[in-house]
């Protein structure tokens, strides 16, 4: 960067001291080549290593102007140091803040939570355009899917409709085209965020955007970029369609890339070979052969990359889709499987660590995999240790919502594609986009899946619960009824004990007729029963009354009946057929003469 200053420099030293120094001229080539310097992302390669100490470069670089302007007129010297040298200074400053912000928000070690962003502003009317370029250049980096960040690209295009008017932008149509294509993004990632939602509430759900101009936005139709914009952008349209809109997408789908299924290999470590096929083997024509081949592959050529620590966000991309298409396969969810799965996440884990990346993605894609192996266990009704399981699907929802603040604050992007792969050209300029045609992270997307998997986890363990409730339930009812039958062997033998007891005395003795009998057993079985009543009262009480009570009344009624009728009956009899007492003792004196008459005429016989 220093460089350019360099020309600045070297343009006052070499000036003939007999002509007067074209300072307005010298000054506006270095202002332009620093807009170009950051339109053409000409600072990339100090992304990869340390900010060179720039400060004391640029200041012998100052002293040298000064020392070379001595030779020069008294006029010179004051043109410069009234009206130059604290532009040029704050032009530096500008430029190498900027540099250490991309760093900053590029560096997958280094995340900044995203905050209300302060436009960088100046009072030079001549480096307004380069102030504004930075701002939306810095925004770009940070683009994301929230209603605020596009009313900050509506008001950075207020900002430039305003300095514009007063001091005319020289690249007026890159900046223009370049906020579209931002413009663009956000509103395709709010449409698919709409078709996610309509998955999720169904095909009903609509969305419309009213921002403060009074233009609104309808979700529903066709997102356009403009006419004057699509032919610089239609490969990258093309793109954006294919990857997040595949199901819609009847384009072509190789984009000059060839697809090898025999032998599914790159055929170089190009960014964009590798992201497209990522998404090809992974959700068109799905290959984990591919991946586990590639896998090979990029960590043997991680040096080709230019830039060393895009190859680590590069390779981690490309893991955690091999890892999602691992867990889409291995649907079976056996033991073995699931051994599987779970040692390729905790090497995942660690790798994510070693390079200071805290992507909620692979926890969502194991959570999501040990819920369904749950689901499926409960529907077999396969064992397992339901409890442990539980809070380890539990565990994996917090830890989610804690890498998921991570993902959606770290707005630098999760994939980094090459140089080659980030320009456009408009108007003859190579136009550099950080975030190339990738989209936004979607904080609408994470949202319905972490609550889904929440609501699934809730109706597992109630389901669980409610299991182990109704378990308990069975469990006392058993012992209930064993208790019930040991009820029913205490009532039989006390029975037999009192009917013993009672079937020893010598009552039958008394019982001279048929109806006394019958009287006596009835009577005898009603005592018994009123027995049995009380015992299965005392342990059922109102409940055991409240059912049978209609029985119960039947019974008791009709042996009561019976006893009566023929209490009654028998007392009919022995009333109709009674003696006075005199006619007893008249009979019994007569059989007794009888007896003595046939006593004595026995013998002679």
């Amino acid at each position: 960067m220093i460089h350019l200053f360099q020309d600045l420099s070297d343009g006052i030293s070499s000036h003939p001291l007999s002509q007067p120094i074209p300072f307005t001229k010298l000054y506006t080539t270095l202002v332009d080549s620093c807009l170009l310097y950051i339109i053409e992302g000409k600072y990339l390669q100090f992304l990869n290593r340390e900010i060179p100490n720039w400060n004391s470069d640029f200041e012998r670089h100052q002293s040298d102007i000064l020392i070379n302007l001595m030779q020069h007129s008294n006029n010179d010297q004051e043109i410069y140091r009234s009206e130059f040298k604290n532009k040029i200074s704050f032009l530096f400053n500008l430029i190498s803040s900027y540099i250490k912000h991309v760093k900053d928000l590029s560096d997958i070690s280094f995340h900044i939570t995203y905050k209300n962003f302060n436009f960088y502003n100046t009072d030079y009317k001549d480096l307004k355009e380069i102030c504004e370029y930075i701002n939306l250049s810095i925004l770009e980096l940070m683009l994301n899917d929230s209603y605020p960040y596009i009313l900050k690209l509506i008001e950075i295009e207020d900002r430039k409709n305003s300095f514009h008017s007063n001091h005319p932008f020289k690249n007026l149509k890159v900046f223009e085209a370049k906020l579209a294509f931002i413009r663009y993004k956000w509103l395709k990632r709010q449409k698919y965020n709409r078709n996610i939602q309509k998955k999720y509430y169904g095909s009903n759900y609509s969305e419309k955007h009213l921002f403060n101009n009074g233009k609104v936005i309808d979700l529903n139709e066709k997102i356009k970029i403009g006419d004057e914009y699509f032919l610089d952008f239609k490969n990258w349209i093309e793109r954006i369609e294919f990857h997040y809109f595949t199901e819609e997408y009847t384009g072509g789908h190789n984009f000059g890339i060839q697809i090898q299924d025999a032998f599914p290999l790159l055929t170089s470590t190009d960014s964009y070979e590798l992201f497209y096929k990522i998404k090809y083997y992974k959700d068109v024509s799905e290959n984990i052969f591919f991946f586990d081949e590639v896998d090979q592959k990029l960590v043997k050529d991680q040096t080709q990359y230019s830039f060393k620590k895009f190859f680590y966000k590069n390779y981690l991309y490309f893991k955690n889709n091999q890892f999602s298409l691992l867990v889409k396969q291995n649907n079976k969810y056996t033991d073995e499987e699931s051994i599987l799965i779970e040692e390729s996440y905790n090497k995942l884990v660690f790798l994510s660590e070693k390079y200071s990346n805290n992507n909620f993605f692979i926890t969502f894609k194991f959570l999501k995999y040990k819920t369904e192996r749950i689901k499926f266990i409960l529907k077999n009704n396969l064992k397992t240790n339901l409890t442990k399981e539980l809070k380890v699907i539990g565990n994996l929802i917090l830890k989610c919502e804690n890498k998921y603040k991570w993902s959606a604050n770290s707005y630098n992007i999760l994939y980094q594609q090459e140089l080659k792969n980030s320009v456009i050209k408009i108007g003859g300029i190579s136009v550099y986009f950080h975030t190339s045609f990738l989209l936004p992270f979607s904080t609408i997307e994470y949202n319905l899946l972490i609550n889904k998997a929440k609501d699934e986890f809730t109706a597992i363990t109630k389901n669980y619960q409610d299991k182990k409730i109704q378990s308990t339930i069975d469990s006392f009812k058993e012992e209930l009824k064993n208790s019930e039958k040991k009820t029913l062997e205490t009532i039989t033998i006390f029975t037999a004990i009192i009917s013993f007891i009672v079937g020893s005395i010598g009552a039958y003795k008394f019982l001279e007729t048929f109806i006394q009998s019958v009287i006596f057993i009835l009577v005898y079985s009603l005592s018994i029963s009123i027995f049995v009543l009380l015992i299965f009262i005392s342990t059922k009480g109102k409940v055991l009354l409240n059912e049978y009570k209609k029985h119960i009344i039947i019974f008791y009624s009709a042996i009561l009946l019976v006893t009566a009728t023929l209490f009654l009956l028998y007392h009919n009899v022995i009333s109709g057929t009674s003696f006075t007492p005199q006619q007893e003792k008249l009979i019994k004196h007569h059989i007794d003469s009888i007896y003595q008459i046939e006593k004595k005429v026995n013998p002679i016989k």
